[in-house]
């Protein structure tokens, strides 16, 4: 398998490439480049993982069809979002910390932390000190501070894939219970590629895709080709 992984930011592709050599990985090539400009890699993919990258660009349908514009015949797509239910903590924290004139960086990151860990722990902002992400500076600044961001609901992101003509397969099970959570509403012959079940689940849990949600499409009319379908029956996406 040859893998093509492709980033903005040059010191990511730096550390990228620093961990690919610690654990052997010899058969990953590197480019810089921004989404937007994809085509000049003059190249297609039979599997394009994107995720946590579309919801911060200023138009993220514009980058996804970029990627599907990469997408090789039978190729298939993991695409990561924002959930707008389950981020709604998040957005208060983000008025909180313009309310309170917090800044992003050292030191504004240090004494919003320790603000909230100081909060009674009733309170309502304290939700955040069960994300991982709060414990790190680099990953509370991009989970609170982050200056561009889009969230999502199911039926949007149903719309979205309609306008780019792709099909819904699945949600990628990001713990065991959310598959528990949907066949303990719907039963254990419900279809979990019923993205409108998927929707009444995440109003009566508008928390359970608190870590994104991720997602598997392909064009519609196009059977999954044997690239994707190896990726999809070697269980390394999830399901």
């Amino acid at each position: 398998m040859e893998i093509k992984a492709v980033d903005i930011s040059r010191s990511s592709i730096a550390y990228a490439q620093r961990k690919a050599e610690q654990y052997g990985a010899g058969n990953i090539d590197f480019y810089q480049c921004d989404i937007l400009n994809l085509n000049l890699l003059n190249q297609t993919f039979d599997f394009i993982n994107c995720s946590g990258v579309l919801h911060h660009m200023e138009n993220p349908v514009a980058g996804w069809k970029k990627l599907i514009g990469s997408l090789a015949p039978g190729g298939g797509m993991l695409i990561g979002l924002y959930s707008t239910k389950a981020r709604k903590v998040i957005g208060e924290l983000r008025d909180y910390v313009a309310q309170k004139g917090y800044v992003s960086d050292m030191s504004g990151l240090r004494n919003f932390r320790r603000d909230i860990l100081n909060l009674p722990k009733n309170h309502p902002h304290r939700i955040v000190v069960n994300f991982k992400d709060f414990y790190t500076s680099s990953d509370v600044r991009d989970l609170i501070f982050h200056v561009q961001e889009t969230t999502y609901t199911i039926p949007e992101l149903k719309a979205i894939l309609e306008s780019l003509d792709l099909n819904f397969v699945y949600f990628k099970m990001p713990n065991y219970k959310l598959m528990g959570y949907f066949k303990e509403k719907f039963g254990d012959k419900a279809n979990p590629g019923d993205i409108d079940l998927w929707d009444q689940l995440e109003h009566e849990r508008p928390n359970i895709f608190g870590e994104m949600y991720n997602f598997f499409c392909h064009r519609k009319g196009e059977k999954i080709g044997p690239a994707s379908q190896v990726i999809l029956d070697a269980g390394i996406i999830g399901r």
